[in-house]
């Protein structure tokens, strides 16, 4: 992927234009939805395989939610699942996941209805389309016009930028469903204009037209103080994020094999689409049989393979995961968090979009990453050994 000679290819975008958003009737257009999230979820990204149903993906959420769809022509590009409802009418699992009854509570209101997109699924070929942003933006409107102040949902920890970018907030502990790995709740506070603006949402387009009210923020935060130290990767300015990582390391991340021989600047560039987060002991950051094409940095606490024998120990410092077709992870067993740790999670995608840009650089990690990876053939370890329990 990284060669420092191939040029730019030209890409034809997909004419955005005809793009319409639609909200599933018949019972043909949710057959056709499920066999897009069939596509996007298992055929793709080898995941829910539990949870299909021929080639189809479905479940009981679908039957009391709007289905919506973002179409061209014949084709169904996108897709949203949203739910709304009061705490009392969600499941206590997801109720427990959210903290539902923490908002309740808080705001003194039993009859409080939240809303929860989930199945969130793009075609491929048209995630560098309008399509996410129409169909996100059709959610937003719904809610707004019912009033609705919370939007919530859930995201693997490589996706956390791409929310944040939106405009959600992480607020609880990460949680685990299985078939989609390890997920981090976020939640989009509806009418907080002014953070949609701070964070240069494309959904401020709607927001500014909207009435806002800032108190549901102020009692937000009220509710949730740790929000106020998570590093949002939208608000983290690169000075400040390199000396939280450099603090967090105990010595600067060039330091490390994988970023050997990048400066500074290029090593800040290729991490502007990061995200910093954190996970507890026990928590399953990559599922046994599962590739993983994003990397991974430990930046605090222990990691380990969850069965094999003997195990293999990732400590601070050290790198698992793959960023190129080169180094692809299909891990024969799952790895999990010994302990209270933080990684640095870089998407796949954004390093794919620095590649041209910053083609030395992105050249460079993928021979770090290589050379780890004849040291260690299932998990690269960046200290190039393995530690054995």
């Amino acid at each position: 992927m990284f060669n420092k000679t191939v040029t730019k290819p030209s890409i034809e975008k997909p004419n955005s234009e005809n793009f319409q958003v639609h909200t599933a009737v018949h019972i043909w257009e949710k057959n056709e939805i499920y066999k897009l999230r069939y596509q996007v979820y298992v055929e793709e990204m080898g995941k829910a395989a539990n949870h299909a149903k021929g080639n189809q993906l479905y479940d009981e959420l679908d039957d009391r939610s709007l289905l919506l769809y973002v179409q061209t022509g014949e084709t169904i590009l996108a897709t949203a699942r949203l739910t709304i409802a009061t705490a009392a009418e969600y499941s206590k699992e997801l109720a427990d996941i959210f903290q539902l009854h923490t908002f309740q509570a808080g705001f003194n209101d039993p009859n409080l209805l939240y809303g929860l997109c989930t199945k969130l699924a793009v075609k491929k070929e048209y995630r560098n389309s309008t399509a996410l942003y129409l169909i996100l933006s059709e959610v937003y409107k719904i809610l707004a016009d019912q009033n609705i102040r919370f939007w919530f949902g859930g995201c693997n920890p490589y996706l956390v930028p791409l929310y944040e970018r939106l405009g959600f907030r992480r607020f609880a502990p990460n949680f685990s469903d299985e078939g989609y790995g390890l997920l981090v709740p976020i939640i989009l506070l509806v009418d907080d204009t002014e953070y949609l603006r701070m964070v240069r949402s494309p959904l401020y387009r709607q927001a500014r037209t909207r009435k806002a009210n800032p108190e549901t923020a102020r009692k937000f935060t009220e509710l949730f103080p740790a929000t106020r130290k998570v590093l949002n990767s939208r608000l983290t300015r690169p000075h400040d994020l390199w000396t939280f990582l450099t603090e967090k390391l105990g010595k600067p991340l060039t330091s490390i094999p994988a970023f050997q021989h990048i400066s500074q600047a290029d090593t800040m560039a290729l991490l502007e689409s990061s995200a910093v987060f954190s996970c507890k002991a026990s928590d399953c950051l990559i599922e046994e049989n599962t590739a993983c094409h994003d990397l991974y940095i430990i930046l605090s606490g222990q990691l380990a393979t969850q069965s094999a024998n003997p195990k293999l120990i990732l400590q601070a410092g050290e790198v698992f995961g793959g960023i190129t077709p080169q180094i692809k992870r299909l891990p024969s067993d799952s790895i999990i968090a010994l302990e209270d740790s933080d990684l640095l999670v870089l998407p796949q995608q954004s390093l794919e979009r620095y590649y041209y840009p910053l083609q030395e650089a992105a050249a460079t990690m993928t021979d770090n990453l290589l050379n780890q990876q004849e040291k260690t053939p299932q998990i690269s370890s960046s200290k190039g050994e393995n530690r054995h329990a």
